[in-house]
């Protein structure tokens, strides 16, 4: 499969954002928990 470098990015773009979102939640989640 040939990406241009600019879908690269954006796939990039989308998995880090999907990540840090992942984090975000399951600390929130963890902050929760702890209380």
């Amino acid at each position: 499969m040939m990406y241009s470098e600019k879908s690269q990015k954006g796939l990039t773009y989308l998995l880090v954002k999907n990540y840090d979102a992942e984090k975000g939640y399951i600390s929130a989640i963890g902050k929760i928990n702890n209380q």
